[in-house]
Formats: structure tokens, sequence, C-alpha cells
């Protein structure tokens, strides 16, 4: 795939199916303008979660190039989480612009914009990929212990305690992996 240009980023707090609503809704109404419109979806399978992709696509006559308005992502933030949703356009040629402005305009005004936060229904150390002792390290970490008792549960270095816990906060930020005063004032 050829890079395209990356026209909106945003994160929402609505389920795939209610973003896929929307888009669903937007290409049917631009086939009134242009009624060879489709929308092509694939799924990206990836140990972190699924990616949702659609492909606007305007499909040509046999023998023709199909013109290729630009794609969609859909990237779930968390792990065992409907919310929130990353959603990027991506406008292949600067004639489409007019398009994805048009898709954009759409997702703002019927979705409700998220601040990255994972819901609280949802234990924190489940966001996470099942790496090694990730999950569990981040569960005792949760549940109040401290650096050298979690290292003693897990048959670990007190160093690779903090310098795991460390590396986790950089990727899923302290939301997921607080700072310990954190963890536990939130008791």
């Amino acid at each position: 795939m050829k890079t395209d240009l990356q026209t909106f980023d945003e994160l929402f707090d609505e389920p795939l199916e209610r973003i896929i609503e929307i888009i669903d809704n937007y290409v049917s109404a631009l086939t009134n303008i242009k009624p060879d419109v489709v929308l092509r979806v694939e799924i990206e399978e990836r140990n972190e979660g699924n990616i949702w992709m659609g492909f606007i696509e305007e499909l040509k006559e046999w023998g023709k190039e199909d013109v290729i308005y630009g794609h969609i992502k859909i990237i779930p933030l968390f792990l065992n989480s409907d919310t929130p949703m990353r959603v990027k356009l991506f406008c292949s040629h600067p004639n489409y612009m007019t398009y994805w402005g048009g898709l954009r305009d759409s997702l703002l005004r019927h979705l409700i914009l998220s601040d990255g936060n994972p819901p609280s229904s949802v234990d924190p150390w489940m966001l996470i990929p099942d790496h090694g002792y990730d999950r569990k390290l981040l569960e005792y970490w949760h549940d109040g212990y401290t650096g050298p008792e979690i290292a003693r549960k897990l048959y670990i270095s007190e160093s690779s305690v903090y310098d795991r816990l460390r590396k986790l906060r950089n990727t899923y930020k302290k939301t997921i992996v607080p700072y310990h005063y954190e963890a536990r004032n939130q008791e």
C-alpha cells in the first residue's frame, strides 16, 4: 500500500460497531454523488488486538483502474475493552480531501470523544497483552504490593520489577500503570 496522507486521528468512547455504523451511513450517502463507491473491509490481526481497515473505492469498468479515495483504521486502544477506539483517516490524493472532511465531520457529530482512559469496569492488567509475567506483575502492583514483594512472588529481581513497570507505563500510561502511591490512593 502506498503512503497516504493522514487527515484525522481521534479517540472515541464508542464501540467498533457504532463507529462502523457511522462510516457505513456516510458511504451510503456518498453513493448518491458517486454511485460506484464501495467500502472494502479488511481485518488485520495482531497480538495487541485486531485492526479494522476500510478502503473507500470507486469501482471502474473492466480494464480500467479502480479509484481509491483512501482508507480508515479503527484500532482498539486496550485489549479486552470496547472503548476507547482510535479512528484514523488517510486520504490517497488531495483531490479527495472533501470526502474525508465529510466523514470526519460525521464522526465528530455522532460519536463521543474519549480522553483515552480505559473503562473502570475492566481490571487494568487485563487491558495489556498477556506477555510473560506482565499481567501478574501489574495485578500485584494494583493490589498494593511493593517492588520487593512482587519480585519475591514472581522470582525475579527487584530492578526487573521496576524496569518492567517503567516500560509498561511508557507504553500504557499511568492510567494503566500508576505510580505506586496513586494505585494505593484509588482504593
